[in-house]
């Protein structure tokens, strides 16, 4: 069985069409007890540059 729980702030990254993207997530909800294994929703807070 999963253990599914909600992390904050934690890192996230995939490879999307040959490109790595790599980043920090303000919310996930995923799998994992100590460290978030499989993401299921994410929330990526957007900050834009002044």
């Amino acid at each position: 069985m999963d253990y599914i729980q909600d992390w904050y702030e934690a890192s996230i990254q995939g490879t999307v069409n040959g490109v790595e993207i790599k980043g920090y997530a303000d919310f996930m909800v995923a799998t994992g007890i100590k460290e978030p294994q499989k993401p299921y929703f994410f929330i990526q807070e957007y900050k834009p540059s002044s």
